[in-house]
């Protein structure tokens, strides 16, 4: 009987270290990617050193990431193309995302507390002009098929309008209307279950919308919910 309670006792503190571990190799990782200033109460991100960036953190040090700086993410991108910022940011600074040589991000998830964006942010790319090898400015131009997801009447929407975006609302949004269409269907079923398969060509018109199970990733879980609902309706 000792000697089980000594394994449970082992077991429950070994996973209270590893969990405690990997919550702190996540914080010290981050850390590690992004260069940022401390301000008073806040954190201002001003850099990557990776130029494949998945994410942007909610916290640095404790302490909330509320400014993303002119060029914060200068030619970072991801295989998705796509990135979310966290609901503590307030401002975007001028060509904070911006690509290189047609690259870039092309689908933005904005939260209503942005409130500042700056010029060629979102959805711009940049050719550097040459002339006797020297860099003379940069041309920059708007990359194509760009969707920003933000909430009505927000500088979310303004920066869409203002530059020709697409802009889904996302307080409009039907939960598990995967397509967009503004009603739940099989085919947003088997939508979404195409792009769990990586099926060649597949895009998601709303990808918030197939977030069912609302942990910002999209897998099985999420299709066995739209799954659920759709035999509720039925």
């Amino acid at each position: 009987m000792v000697r089980k309670l000594s394994c449970f006792l082992f077991a429950a503190i070994t996973f209270v270290l590893i969990s405690f571990d990997s919550t702190l190799l996540l914080n010290v990782a981050a850390e590690n990617v992004f260069y940022y200033d401390t301000e008073e109460n806040y954190i201002t991100i001003t850099g990557s050193s990776l130029k494949s960036v998945e994410s942007i953190p909610d916290e640095l040090e404790n302490l909330p990431v509320k400014e993303l700086s002119s060029r914060a993410l200068f030619a970072c991108t991801n295989s998705e193309s796509s990135i979310t910022i966290p609901e503590t940011v307030e401002v975007i600074g001028d060509e904070c995302f911006l690509g290189v040589i047609g690259s870039g991000y092309t689908t933005y998830f904005l939260p209503a507390s942005i409130q500042s964006i700056g010029d060629y942010a979102l959805g711009y790319t940049c050719y550097e002009n040459y002339q006797e090898g020297c860099v003379i400015g940069d041309k920059i131009e708007k990359l194509k098929n760009v969707v920003i997801y933000g909430y009505s009447n927000t500088v979310a929407e303004t920066y869409a309008t203002e530059n020709g975006f697409t802009f889904v609302a996302l307080n409009n949004s039907v939960s598990g209307d995967v397509n967009n269409d503004g009603s739940v269907t099989i085919s947003d079923a088997v939508l979404l279950q195409k792009c769990l398969l990586s099926v060649p060509d597949t895009t998601l018109p709303n990808w918030k919308a197939a977030d069912l199970y609302k942990d910002e990733r999209l897998n099985v879980f999420d299709l066995c919910l739209l799954k659920q609902m759709l035999k509720a309706c039925n």
